[in-house]
């Protein structure tokens, strides 16, 4: 049965909302530099690109499948496929077992898309491109607690009764894993040739996007909350510096039905004015545990959970509000809220207890908060299902084993909204002050006597405002001697 207009049209009209409500939402005055869009520019230059002309027919509720390249990321994917009448279709990107030549059914979808019979039409009846939003990232950091599979395919699988054709060449391209076909009742079987390859196009986007790593997952996805869950709350840690990118949840389904459960079922469009939840991330040196009134988050942003999916797939938010740096050995939480809207609920990992060293030290206790008595309570044998993608960071130096004399230094307020004390004592003659970002980069200098104070405002050398984050607030003396404070600059 063809899906009822509204729910065409819904996926893309929510990304249109989701846009305005980031654009019109305040935003505090200390709040700093966005990261990059999500949405990168149509890609003319192909990393993989190959034609053939071999064809292979396959009928409704059949397919193709395309492996990709081990550790790529992808900002958009397309196959040669041409369909032979009105026709309707359904795009998966998951992860992909090259030993068994099969996708772990175990794993949700990294993305799915539906091509409907306009995009066809428009397309000249041929599978159109796809674009990832976000971009595919399948590399990791060494330590994440759950690392996924390098390998991906890209799916398309027919949903009407008109054929597609299929093109590809039997002695394709030696880097792309062999293709196969799809039957309807799940089983797959080779294509002809030496090493059959569909005919392709892949772009795997700029420099700075390959640089991009998975910086902490949790890719089981193997249960649901047990009841209604108004928010989540997950404790992490990161092996590496990373300047985060965003944030995927999985979630179970779609937020509406996709099809009718009978043909004289009708299907109610969603409420409006559609609801989002808000994903963000908390210090976790200013929560031990989730309470009634949770601190303010370091970053931000809303959930794009109105997605065209008939399966568990991963999410994302749209744009973060700003720039935060995740630093290795410290505590962070994953906070979801206002996630009571309508059937949604965000996918869970069932613990067996013998998780590895990398899960145990990366992946804290998890939380959910009842959406009818408001109250926290631990689920022990959980965690919450994400993945947060970043750019790994050089390594903040160590200040140097030991301090000589008797030099101590105090930080406050911290966190801070705005202006840093410093106080020190204990010195042997002057003492140098200087503030460091995570990077490294020293963003603002300073100089006392033995003992004293000194305050920082919340800008740079040049004057510009700095960014919420991390920041190192190193004192020094003529003897030697050296301390270190860590503050935080909320938003």
């Amino acid at each position: 049965m063809p899906l009822p207009n509204w729910l065409r049209v819904l996926p893309a009209l929510a990304v249109f909302e989701l846009l305005g409500l980031a654009a019109t939402a305040p935003r505090p005055s200390t709040i700093g530099v966005a990261p990059p869009s999500q949405f990168y520019p149509p890609c003319d230059v192909f990393a993989f690109a190959g034609s053939g002309d071999s064809v292979i027919a396959f009928p409704a509720d059949a397919g193709i499948t395309q492996p990709l390249p081990p550790g790529i990321a992808a900002v958009s994917c397309s196959l040669q496929v041409l369909a032979t009448g009105y026709s309707f279709a359904r795009v998966l990107l998951r992860q992909w077992d090259p030993a068994t030549l099969a996708p772990d059914l175990q794993t949700v979808a990294l993305r799915t898309q539906w091509l409907d019979p306009s995009s066809m039409v428009y397309s000249g009846n041929r599978a159109p491109r796809v674009t990832f939003v976000p971009p595919v990232v399948t590399r990791s950091l060494a330590g994440v607690a759950d690392p996924p599979r390098l390998t991906t395919a890209f799916e398309i699988i027919s949903r009407f009764s008109a054929d597609f054709l299929a093109s590809f060449d039997p002695a394709g391209d030696s880097r792309m894993p062999p293709a196969s076909v799809l039957h309807a009742d799940g089983t797959r079987a080779p294509l002809p040739g030496a090493h059959p390859v569909y005919a392709h196009a892949v772009c795997t986007g700029d420099d700075d996007l390959k640089q991009l790593r998975i910086a902490q997952s949790v890719m089981r996805a193997d249960t649901l909350p047990l009841s209604a869950v108004a928010a989540y709350a997950q404790r992490f840690r990161v092996p590496e510096a990373v300047e985060l990118r965003w944030i995927e949840l999985a979630m179970n389904t779609g937020n509406y039905p996709i099809y009718p459960t009978r043909p004289d079922t009708a299907v109610a469009p969603p409420r409006m004015p559609l609801l989002y939840p808000i994903v963000g991330i908390i210090d976790g040196g200013e929560m031990a545990a989730p309470g009634a009134t949770m601190p303010a988050t370091l970053v931000e942003a809303a959930v794009n959970i109105y997605v065209g999916a008939d399966r568990p797939i991963w999410v994302s938010n749209v744009a973060l509000d700003n720039t935060v740096r995740l630093q290795p050995g410290h505590d962070y939480w994953l906070y979801v809220r206002d996630a009571g809207a309508g059937t949604l609920r965000f996918q869970l990992a069932r613990l067996t207890g013998g998780e590895s060293a990398d899960f145990r030290a990366g992946i804290g206790p998890y939380f959910e908060r009842d959406a009818t008595s408001g109250e926290w309570q631990v689920q022990p044998d959980r965690a919450l299902s994400f993945r947060l993608i970043g750019k790994p960071l050089p390594a903040v130096p160590a200040p140097p084993p030991g301090q000589r004399g008797d030099l101590r230094l105090r930080v406050a307020p911290n966190p801070s909204l705005g202006i840093i004390t410093a106080d020190w004592s204990g010195a042997v003659g002057p003492v140098r002050l200087e503030v460091f970002d995570a990077r490294g980069r020293r963003v603002a200098t300073g100089a006392g006597g033995a003992a004293g104070a000194g305050q920082f405002a919340r800008t740079d050398r040049g004057g510009q405002a700095l960014p919420a984050g991390v920041y190192f607030v190193h004192a020094r003396d003529t003897a030697g001697g050296h301390v270190v404070q860590r503050v935080v600059l909320l938003r």
